[in-house]
């Protein structure tokens, strides 16, 4: 999959190559000084506030509606979901959809940030770990996951290397699944027989 995700993006770096830079956003420069080192751009507040929004939103959809609860029964069975009547290929349609409207609201929200281009697909694979160390299956471990990611790349970055940073997604993907295989909140999956 991977091999396929840079492939295609190298494939439309030569068909369109582009240009790369900042989203000219109104306010983009509005602030407030905490201290004489520190400056925060009401823009930098907006990446937490609007993935702690999409994150409780997911969270109710998946706890508190029928199409959450429908969708949560064809991941962890979908023969069984099929025998008690959720159509299945509706349940995918909607997971779909789900999918690209968080996909867009990331890659919006990524692009308040800094310089937009194709080098975005490295923060995508960041967002990938983090849901693998918390649990595929637990939306409750995506915070928990990623505020530990962050704080050991900020570490990192702030006693080692910047260079290194970068590698500690990876890292912390690779230790976690080692000891808990299904992500550190995520249930311990039952192993099948053949």
């Amino acid at each position: 999959t991977l091999a396929a995700l840079f492939l295609l993006e190298a494939v439309v770096d030569l068909i369109w190559p582009g240009d790369s830079g900042f989203m000219a956003l109104p306010g983009i420069t509005i602030g407030f000084q905490i201290n004489e080192t520190t400056y925060i751009r009401l823009f930098d507040l907006l990446p937490p506030v609007v993935g702690l929004v999409v994150w409780l939103a997911l969270v109710l959809f998946y706890r508190l509606s029928r199409q959450g609860i429908r969708v949560q029964a064809v991941a962890e069975n979908s023969s069984l979901a099929a025998r008690r009547g959720i159509n299945i290929n509706h349940i995918g349609a909607v997971s779909w959809a789900i999918a690209v409207v968080v996909g867009v609201i990331a890659g919006m929200t990524i692009g308040t940030q800094g310089v937009v281009s194709t080098l975005i697909v490295g923060t995508a694979l960041k967002g990938f770990t983090v849901a693998l160390v918390g649990g595929l299956d637990s939306i409750e471990g995506i915070v928990p996951a990623a505020l530990l990611i962050a704080a050991l790349e900020v570490a990192t970055v702030r006693w080692i290397d910047q260079q290194w940073s970068e590698a500690v997604p990876f890292i912390v993907l690779l230790v976690v699944l080692m000891i808990k295989p299904w992500g550190l909140f995520g249930r311990i999956e039952e192993l099948e027989r053949v």
